[in-house]
C-alpha cells in the first residue's frame, strides 16, 4: 500500500511538474532544461530537442551527461552545486554532441532554481555559441595570419629598402654621367651650329628671333647679339611667319647691313624639337652660288638647243626636199634610207624640244593657258595624228569618252600628255592587241586612264617610271623624258599621274586634273 501511494505520488508530481514546465516554458523560444540534482532531464522543450538535435520525448529521464562531452560533465556538478547553494549561476560553457555523435557544439548555461514544490530541480537555459565560437576561431586565424603577413612584409619592407638604397646610389651616379654626357652633347651642338655654313635662327611664336650663329650674323652684316629679339619679318623683308609654317620652304632676298647688298637665300622652316609648337628653327641658305650656276645652266642650255635646233631643222628641211624628188627621182632603196634618216632627224628634234621643256618646267618659266578643254573631240585629234602608228602596229584603239567630260587645262599641253601615253601604249603592245582611252568624272577631278595589252611593270619599275632619262620598258627612239615630262605638265596643272601594272597584265596609265563643265566655248 505504501509503495504504490509512493509511485502515485511521484506520478502526480511529475505530471504537475510537466503542466508548470508546459505552461512557462513550452512555446519559449529559448531553449530551457529542468534538471534534478543529479543532472537528469525532467523536462525539455522543443527549442531545446531541437538544439540538442533529439526528440523532445527521448530526453525525459535522460542524463545530461551522456549529451556532452566527457570533460564537460564535471562543469554541470559544479553548476548544480553552486546553484543550489546560490540560486543563480551564468556563463558557463560546455561542449555537447548532436544525435550522430560527430559535430561539437559549445553551450553557454544560465541556471536557476525551479520554483518551490521542485526540490532541488534547475531550470537551465541552453544558449548555443557555435557560432561565435567560429567567429573567435577565425578572428584568432585571421589575426595569426596578419602577425605572419606582417613579419613577411617587414622583411620584405626592409630588402625593398636596401635594394631602394642601391637603385638611388646607381641613379645618382648616371645622373652624374649623364649631366656630363648632356654638357659635351650641348658643347657639341653649339659648335656644330656656330661653324654651320648656313645661317641659323631660333624664334618664338611671334617671330621674334631667341638665337643666331655665326653664318646668320654673317649673311645680315650684324653682330649675333643684334639679330636677337629682332622681328623675322625685319630680318627677312616680306616674310609671313604664317605662311612659312605652311610651306615650310620659301626665298627671299636678304639685304647686308654694311654693303646695302641683297643676297639671294632658301629659308626652311621646322618646330624645334623639345620645345613644342611655340618655337621654331630657321636654316637661311646662301643661294648666291646656286643662282649663278642655274643662270649659268640656262645659258648653255639656251646655246645648246640654238646650235642642235638650227642643223638638226635644216636637215630635216633638206630630207622633205629631197624626199620629194626635188632634186630628181630616188630609187626605191634611196627613198627608204631617206625616209629613215628623215625619222631619225625628226626624232632628234621632239627630243630637243622635250629637253627644253623639261628645263622650263622644272625653273618654273612655263606659262600655261588654261581654259575648258572637251576631252573626246581632242582624243578624235591624237587618235588621227597616231593612226599610222596604230596602222603599222596592227593595234586598235577603244575609246570610252563621256561627250561632256572636259578639263581646266592648257590644250595644247594636254594633247602633249596624251600623244606620249599612246605612244607609248602602242609600242608595248603586240600585234592585233587593243589600247583603250576611257575617262571619268570624280567629283571635281577628271580622271583618264590609257590601258595597254604590253608585258607589264613589276613593282620596282613602277618606282622608277616617271624618273629624268629612264626606261624600264626600253623601245627604239625612246629619250626617257616623255614620262617625266607629263608628270611636269600635270604636276604643273595641280594635277597627278601614276600607273596601275603587274608583270605579264599590261599595264594601266592613268591621271587627274581639274575638271572643267563641256560648253559651247570648249577648245
Amino acid at each position: 500500500m505504501t509503495r504504490s501511494l509512493g509511485r502515485t505520488r511521484r506520478a502526480w508530481d511529475a505530471a504537475r511538474r510537466r503542466a508548470f514546465f508546459a505552461a512557462r516554458y513550452a512555446d519559449s523560444p529559448e531553449a530551457v532544461l529542468m534538471l534534478d540534482p543529479e543532472g537528469v532531464i525532467l523536462c525539455a522543450n522543443e527549442t531545446a530537442a531541437t538544439l540538442l538535435g533529439r526528440a523532445r520525448e527521448t530526453l525525459d529521464s535522460a542524463s545530461l551527461k551522456t549529451l556532452i562531452d566527457p570533460y564537460s560533465w564535471p562543469k554541470v556538478q559544479r553548476l548544480l552545486a553552486q546553484t543550489a547553494e546560490r540560486g543563480f549561476t551564468n556563463g558557463w560553457e560546455l561542449n555537447f554532441v548532436d544525435a550522430p555523435g560527430e559535430a561539437m557544439h559549445l553551450l553557454t548555461l544560465t541556471a536557476f532554481p525551479a520554483p518551490s514544490g521542485e526540490s532541488g530541480a534547475v531550470i537551465v537555459i541552453l544558449h548555443d555559441a557555435s557560432a561565435q565560437l567560429r567567429a573567435t576561431m577565425r578572428l584568432i586565424e585571421a589575426n595569426a595570419a596578419i602577425d605572419f603577413q606582417n613579419q613577411v612584409l617587414e622583411r620584405l619592407v626592409a630588402e625593398r629598402t636596401q635594394e631602394l638604397v642601391e637603385i638611388n646610389r646607381t641613379l645618382e651616379t648616371r645622373v652624374q654621367e649623364r649631366t656630363r654626357q648632356l654638357a659635351a652633347e650641348k658643347q657639341r651642338v653649339e659648335a656644330i651650329l656656330h661653324s654651320s655654313a648656313d645661317g641659323i635662327v631660333t624664334a618664338d611664336a611671334e617671330g621674334r628671333i631667341q638665337d643666331a650663329n655665326m653664318a646668320m650674323a654673317h649673311l645680315a652684316g650684324v653682330a649675333a647679339s643684334v639679330l636677337r629679339g629682332m622681328s623675322l619679318s625685319q630680318l627677312l623683308p616680306g616674310l609671313d611667319v604664317a605662311s612659312l609654317r605652311a610651306h615650310h620652304y620659301r626665298e627671299f632676298e636678304l639685304d647686308h647691313a654694311l654693303s646695302a647688298q641683297s643676297t639671294p637665300v632658301s629659308v626652311s622652316m621646322a618646330p624645334l624639337s623639345g620645345e613644342g609648337a611655340d618655337s621654331w628653327v630657321l636654316v637661311v641658305r646662301d643661294n648666291s652660288l646656286f643662282k649663278s650656276i642655274e643662270r649659268q645652266r640656262e645659258d648653255f642650255i639656251a646655246t645648246l638647243v640654238h646650235d642642235l635646233r638650227t642643223p638638226v631643222l635644216a636637215a630635216i628641211k633638206a630630207l622633205g626636199h629631197l624626199k620629194d624628188d626635188r632634186f630628181g627621182p630616188l630609187a626605191p632603196a634611196q627613198a627608204e634610207v631617206s625616209q629613215a634618216i628623215l625619222d631619225s632627224h625628226q626624232d632628234l628634234l621632239a627630243m630637243i624640244n622635250s629637253l627644253v621643256d623639261v628645263y622650263r618646267y622644272e625653273g618654273g618659266q612655263k606659262e600655261l593657258v588654261l581654259e575648258p578643254v572637251a576631252l573626246a573631240p581632242l582624243a578624235r585629234r591624237c587618235a588621227n595624228e597616231l593612226t599610222p602608228l596604230f596602222e603599222a602596229a596592227k593595234v586598235r584603239l577603244e575609246t570610252h569618252l563621256p561627250e561632256e567630260a572636259a578639263a581646266f587645262a592648257d590644250a595644247l599641253e594636254l594633247k602633249r600628255v596624251l600623244i606620249n601615253l599612246l605612244s607609248n601604249a602602242i609600242a608595248h603592245s603586240p600585234h592585233g592587241g587593243t589600247v583603250r582611252l576611257s575617262a571619268e568624272t570624280q567629283a571635281d577631278r577628271l580622271c583618264v586612264r590609257v590601258t595597254d595589252e604590253g608585258p607589264g611593270l613589276s613593282t620596282d619599275e613602277q618606282g622608277l617610271l616617271f624618273g629624268r632619262f629612264v626606261q624600264p620598258r626600253p623601245r627604239a627612239g625612246g629619250s626617257g623624258l616623255g614620262l617625266y615630262l607629263c608628270r611636269q605638265i600635270l604636276v604643273a596643272h595641280g594635277g597627278e599621274i601614276g600607273v596601275e601594272s603587274a608583270p605579264g597584265q599590261g599595264a594601266t596609265f592613268w591621271f587627274q586634273l581639274m575638271s572643267a563643265t563641256a560648253t559651247e566655248d570648249v577648245t
